[in-house]
């Protein structure tokens, strides 16, 4: 996929802290990372502090059971390559805050419909770098 961000964009993003990307991620990537989720969270890969759930329960159910899954690219081939080493995530954040970038971590939420959010912020705020280069990209699933 060709991302074209523009001068506009990038001045958007340091007036605004954050940048909207439709369309960034793929219909397919989007399904692909979706359904990964949800081998996550059934305890499909091997990992000691995820317990396989049973077949009987629906994915809604297994969904339920989670918030949060710290550095899901650590056991998921998909996480990884469909979202951290997205080339279109890659190209946006070189264009934003330059070309060194690199990945500190990976979150997996799972957020039912309905349940409260998490405010817009800026993580540069509570983790600052020198070169305010800290951003965090997100590829929502919705």
């Amino acid at each position: 996929m060709s991302v074209n961000i523009t001068d506009q964009d990038v001045e958007f993003y340091h007036d605004k802290g954050y940048l909207v990307v439709p369309g960034l991620a793929s219909p397919e990537d989007v399904e692909e990372l979706r359904a990964d989720a949800l081998r996550i969270c059934r305890g499909e890969y091997p990992h000691p502090n995820l317990e396989p759930m049973g077949p009987e329960l629906s994915d809604d159910d297994v969904l339920r059971n989670f918030l949060c899954i710290h550095h899901p690219h650590k056991i998921s081939p998909v996480i990884l390559e469909r979202g951290v080493k997205h080339a279109g995530m890659a190209a946006v954040l070189s264009r934003i805050i330059g070309p060194d970038v690199k990945c500190m971590q990976s979150m997996l939420f799972v957020k039912p419909p309905g349940f409260q959010g998490q405010a817009w912020h800026q993580d540069e705020i509570f983790i600052p770098t020198r070169d305010r280069s800290l951003t965090g990209g997100w590829i929502a699933l919705d």
